[in-house]
């Protein structure tokens, strides 16, 4: 099937396709669409900012890129680009004017403890899921030391959770990248400018990962 089609969202126009669902049905696939600004820069250990609109058509028929982190079976790196906060989005129908019935809106966050995994349907595949008429989306969030969810109550813990100690995390990355003697706004600096997979490989070196 794959037929291409194009609607149009608050940040601008997006292509994407028609798929067939585990029964063979129909269902509207679009892919690697941005819900925040790249965290590049000084951006990339702030909260994520609105994405901006685009002119031209967006292509939502290839899904977006990982978030850097390792694979979690066989430790080589993937997703190596900080441009990872995306999303893709599933639905039997298309919006239009003579039908503005809601349907109900499945989230899902991937797992891998924060540290590893993304939204890609060979993983997260929508097929089955689209034989009912539900709107479907799997995001991509910030793993382990880019940390897109360090200040969330994820559930119970205590003061030993990784994410409890943000600042000895910092450190502790800092030392592991070679940064030593540096005061915490020139070390800021530094890892915001430090090439991911760089960022990714000092997590490992130290017992606690999640800043």
């Amino acid at each position: 099937m794959n037929e291409e089609i194009v609607v149009n969202t608050e940040n601008g126009r997006i292509r994407g396709k028609k798929q067939k669902d585990y029964h063979g049905g129909r269902f509207y696939s679009f892919s690697g669409i941005p819900y925040a600004k790249a965290p590049v820069g000084e951006l990339r250990f702030r909260a994520p900012q609105p994405s901006d609109p685009w002119e031209d058509i967006r292509d939502g028929t290839k899904e977006g890129y990982e978030c850097p982190s390792l694979d979690m079976f066989f430790g080589y790196h993937v997703g190596n680009e900080d441009n990872c906060l995306n999303l893709n989005v599933y639905t039997k129908e298309l919006p239009n004017a003579e039908n503005d019935k809601k349907k109900p809106v499945m989230v899902f966050i991937h797992g891998g403890g924060f540290m590893y995994g993304s939204n890609k349907s060979a993983v997260i595949g929508p097929h089955y899921l689209m034989t009912e008429d539900i709107v479907f989306v799997t995001i991509n969030y910030r793993l382990g030391v880019f940390g897109l969810f360090h200040k969330a109550i994820m559930q119970s813990g205590c003061a030993l959770n990784p994410w409890a100690r943000g600042r000895k995390n910092f450190s502790d990355i800092a030392k592991a990248m070679g940064y030593k003697d540096v005061d915490e706004k020139t070390l800021f600096q530094k890892l915001c400018r430090a090439s991911a997979r760089s960022l990714v490989s000092a997590q490992f070196k130290i017992e606690d990962v999640s800043i």
